[in-house]
């Protein structure tokens, strides 16, 4: 049965679908403008029964664009288990930068506009421009700022829309530079068992230069690419990435053949013919805040005998200080 998509079109999000499919984006809860691109909550879905249904939501209407790209088994895994896990979006890195953070309670020391915004990055709702504010609101060392899964080049219209917020964040002090840290960091589990693969994942990492409060916003990418018979994707070279990852991957970008194929690869992104699925994350921190935080937290340490049993500790969000009598 066909689907009218006008029926959806009223007072609903500017994608109601994942743009050539009839599988509708999951944005409930979420406001008209829903983009998919949302940086991850930083609250825990256990914790938030909205976020643990928007999370569900998500899962499910990426395995149903899986299952309409008909995948060979071990390639899905792969994605199941490297880009579409709830583990996956949480970066050790983003919640650190939370929190240790300059303001401890934000309850008590934001005002009422501000503390909406807080609430929004905390459920993952904010816009890559309102998460890089709630960097600076909160003193926070670093944060993500935005995350793209895609799958089969699905929602891959979506990376010139970042690629577009990322130049209004930084203005005139926007640098496209080079991709770095190029790696191949891993495969689907047909190599690990019998050397032959039928996938490999690239990962790397983009500068776009430094705000002038100091925070320098950058990008990690991981690709998956399909790489078997099947896919059309060269066999020769194929053979040459086995080979040389049975003694080492970290020399692989460096070869002569492979690094053109992945330089390809990484030029066009979600849209290359051999891309089965892509993550991409934005993240901004700042050197400088980080510094201020471990002056902040050496100090009171370094104070503790005014303190009672409990000693300074950051990542807590209340703290109980009782001071001794002098």
């Amino acid at each position: 049965m066909s689907i009218d998509h006008a029926e959806f079109m009223t007072d609903k999000p500017r994608f109601e679908f994942v743009p050539g499919t009839t599988i509708r984006e999951a944005y409930a809860g979420r406001e008209k403008n829903y983009r998919p691109d949302e940086a991850p909550p930083l609250i825990a879905a256990r914790d938030s029964e909205e976020i643990s249904i928007h999370q569900r939501d998500v899962a499910r209407m990426l395995s149903e664009i899986l299952d309409a790209k008909n995948y060979h088994p071990a390639i899905r895994e792969l994605v199941e288990n490297r880009l579409l896990s709830n583990e996956a979006l949480t970066d050790i890195d983003n919640q650190k930068g939370y929190v240790q953070r300059l303001v401890l309670v934000p309850e008590l020391e934001l005002n009422e506009d501000e503390f909406a915004l807080h609430e929004k990055v905390l459920n993952g709702t904010g816009s890559l421009q309102e998460n890089y504010q709630h960097m600076q609101l909160l003193g926070r060392s670093g944060a993500e700022l935005s995350t793209l899964r895609t799958i089969g080049g699905h929602r891959s219209e979506y990376q010139s829309m970042i690629a577009d917020d990322v130049r209004n964040l930084m203005g005139e002090n926007f640098s496209d530079e080079e991709p770095y840290k190029i790696k191949v960091v891993g495969f689907d589990n047909g190599f690990y068992t019998n050397g032959q693969m039928r996938a490999f994942i690239v990962s790397y990492k983009r500068h776009y230069g430094q705000l002038p409060d100091g925070t320098s916003i950058k990008s990690r990418t991981s690709l998956i690419v399909q790489a078997d018979y099947a896919s059309g994707f060269d066999q020769e070279i194929k053979g040459v990435i086995e080979a040389s990852a049975q003694h080492s991957l970290d020399h692989i970008p460096r070869l002569k053949r492979v690094r053109p194929v992945l330089e390809d690869i990484i030029e066009q992104g979600a849209t290359h013919p051999n891309v089965v699925a892509t993550m991409c994350s934005i993240y901004g921190n700042n050197e400088q805040t980080l510094a201020a935080i471990e002056k902040r937290d050496n100090f009171a340490k370094n104070n503790t005998h005014r303190l009672g049993k409990t000693a300074f500790d950051s990542s807590r969000m209340y703290h109980r200080i009782d001071f001794k009598n002098d």
